[in-house]
């Protein structure tokens, strides 16, 4: 129980690193998260049922990261643990307890970078995406993967790199290295979530900031399943 307490608090790191941290000059609350205690009950961890079709339901991930981000941006932080938990299972099909060992390797990384060091941030990405890669059974190189994760954070950090045409390129790239495939439906997903992104940044409506999302990730199904 104590373990998977100090799991979901950690997993509050992962989320200001892969939608927030990467945004310069973004001083809001919530962006120090790793010195506070954040209480999750046991009822807030979703049972795990192996699914029978390794596809993600493309809705209920848009869903999820859409009240991630609400949540961060609300300050509400242990539905931020919540539904962290609860998008890595539903988009890699892994349990709770797996998806927080994830986030924990994701949150260190999610801090080296912050410091700037971004070479640092690879070790534990490699680990984070070799965890999933054993939890989920996918066929993919985590080094490779971690690479790319870092790359598109980079980018929406360096001026003249972070339009959100050239972070949805980078993000695509990032797909096709975890799903061994390229096609234009893994582009179209990368920009979509890139301007889903880019939206939230300059506090556009909710509403459309999921339905870009949910658009992002029905194009990645569809490019997956080509």
């Amino acid at each position: 129980m104590k373990k998977v307490l100090g799991f979901a608090a950690a997993v509050i790191v992962c989320l200001v690193l892969v939608e927030c941290l990467t945004t310069p000059g973004d001083d809001r609350a919530g962006a120090s998260t790793t010195a506070e205690a954040v209480a999750v009950s046991a009822e807030d961890i979703t049972v795990y049922t192996p699914p029978a079709n390794p596809a993600f339901d493309p809705d209920a991930v848009a869903a999820a990261e859409a009240r991630m981000w609400k949540a961060y941006y609300g300050g509400n932080k242990q539905e931020i643990g919540r539904e962290l938990i609860g998008l890595f299972q539903k988009q890699f099909g892994i349990g709770p307890m797996q998806s927080a060992t994830v986030s924990l390797a994701f949150a260190e990384g999610a801090m080296t970078f912050q410091r700037g060091d971004y070479d640092g941030a690879l070790p534990p990405l490699r680990q984070a995406y070799a965890k999933i890669r054993a939890a989920s059974g996918r066929n993919f190189d985590p080094d490779a993967a971690a690479q790319a994760e870092l790359d598109w954070w980079v980018a929406r950090r360096t001026p003249g790199e972070n339009s959100a045409e050239n972070v949805g390129v980078l993000i695509a790239r990032l797909y096709a290295t975890l799903y061994g495939e390229s096609n234009a439906q893994i582009e179209r997903a990368g920009q979509l979530r890139a301007e889903a992104a880019r939206l939230r940044d300059e506090d556009g409506d909710w509403d459309r900031i999921e339905e870009l999302l949910r658009d992002s990730y029905r194009a990645l199904v569809m490019g997956v399943s080509e």
